[in-house]
């Protein structure tokens, strides 16, 4: 095994714990930590050790403003109400198979209605808030790393 391929081996490892050990929410926003890490490990009989001072950011949490569409399903749904029972029926029982024997393509529709529908859904999207946790970052530096 090579010097490279136990880093790697080694990285990955530790990647693997900190994704799932990691608790964002225990992290203060807007905080910047100083931290000198040391690590070191095993692959069978090859020992690895690294060390690096690290400078950790939280960013603040923020809202943004996000475009919001209607669920597709309570849309369709909504339209085909609109519809009587025996064409909304005919419809669910056809377009399926149309659908599926075209190629998993729909089938033509005249481009005013298309134009229409994309008006309407143009018209049906709302700008609403969302919270959003701040990024963290990470720069740092490298002191040693090889075998230990």
């Amino acid at each position: 095994m090579t010097k490279t391929e136990l880093a790697a081996i080694c990285w990955a490892a530790l990647e693997g714990v900190a994704k799932k050990e990691c608790r964002r929410d225990a992290l203060v926003a807007g905080a910047e930590y100083d931290v000198t890490l040391r690590v070191s490990g095993d692959v069978k009989t090859k020992a690895f050790a690294a060390e690096a001072e690290a400078h950790l950011a939280v960013n603040h949490d923020g809202v943004r403003i996000v475009s919001h569409a209607p669920p597709m399903p309570q849309l369709i749904g909504y339209l085909l109400a609109q519809l009587s029972a025996v064409k909304r029926r005919l419809l669910l029982d056809a377009l399926p198979d149309q659908f599926a024997a075209a190629g998993n393509v729909l089938p033509e529709v005249d481009a005013d209605c298309v134009e229409a529908a994309e008006q309407l859904l143009g018209r049906l999207r709302a700008k609403v808030q969302q919270n959003y946790r701040g990024g963290v970052s990470t720069s740092y530096r490298m002191h040693a790393v090889g075998e230990g």
